[in-house]
């Protein structure tokens, strides 16, 4: 029951940080640009100064596919709502924590019900960027077999949803595998 509790406090934590993020410029910028992306849409700054949109570049133009091709359409991933989200964090974080303790190893003597919290930055391939640790165990033996193991999970299979990658771009882990 303790360990589930631990998990959900992770997706809060996580849901909060990334709420964080999205209500930052840097946030909106990002979705912003993620959004033009995906749905070939310019956004405020797409117009000329005579308020026409801008065309778009040629290489964005419409070719006609070869004789005998195919063509394959793909829909922009929809936006999660909340409760949507909030149910893909925490199910990434809970493989993210699983896949962190399959590749720890325990270190000799060291004492059960030690926790450290770590400062984790992915990249979007999914490998760590890097690992900090923000409050120690107390046991520095513990507390670098922690960032270890999450150096030896790495990388990290992250959420197709934009919205839901975007909560593990950084974000904090309690390590605390055997509570």
């Amino acid at each position: 029951m303790f360990k589930n509790l631990l998990i959900a406090l992770l997706g809060v934590s996580l849901v909060l940080m990334g709420l964080a993020y999205l209500q930052s410029e840097r946030g909106r910028d990002y979705l912003a640009e993620q959004l033009r992306q995906t749905t070939g849409r310019a956004g405020p700054t797409g117009t000329a100064a005579t308020g026409a949109p801008t065309p778009p570049p040629a290489s964005l133009a419409p070719v006609a596919p070869a004789p005998g091709a195919t063509t394959a359409t793909t829909e922009p991933p929809q936006p999660l709502d909340e409760a949507a989200l909030r149910a893909e964090v925490n199910k990434y974080a809970a493989r993210f924590k699983s896949r962190v303790e399959k590749s720890w190893s325990i270190p000799a003597d060291s004492p059960s019900g030690l926790m450290c919290l770590l400062k984790i930055e992915l990249q979007p391939d999914g490998k760590v960027q890097n690992v900090s640790i923000t409050q120690s165990s107390g046991d520095q033996t513990f507390d670098r077999s922690a960032v270890a193991a999450v150096k030896k999970a790495a990388p990290f299979p992250l959420p197709e949803n934009p919205e839901a990658a975007a909560k593990f771009k950084s974000f904090n882990f309690k390590f605390n595998p055997r509570s």
